[in-house]
């Protein structure tokens, strides 16, 4: 049962991904946005806390899936803590 829940969220994660990534007229704020809205909602039911991204996501990773540079991604994030909608966490 564990396996197959696992399986399902990992679906839904990529479904909700390609989404936010396919739909190319948006822009890399919302992309970002609706990524971390798909990590936050796979977070919960596994148990971890919805409001981190763990380490072991970097930035290159997150760029690739979102078919952007680092840079625009660091801009995004930067626009985002900037209406307070993300943090940066030092922990």
């Amino acid at each position: 049962m564990a396996a197959r829940t696992a399986v399902a969220a990992d679906g839904e994660f990529d479904y909700l991904r390609a989404r936010a990534v396919n739909m190319s007229h948006r822009k890399p704020i919302k992309r970002v946005a609706s990524f971390r809205a798909a990590l936050f909602h796979m977070s919960a039911p596994e148990g971890r806390d919805p409001t981190i991204i763990p380490d072991e996501v970097s930035s290159g990773f997150v760029a690739e899936r979102l078919h952007m540079s680092i840079d625009a991604l660091s801009r995004a994030l930067k626009e985002l803590e900037r209406r307070g909608l993300v943090a940066t966490s030092l922990a």
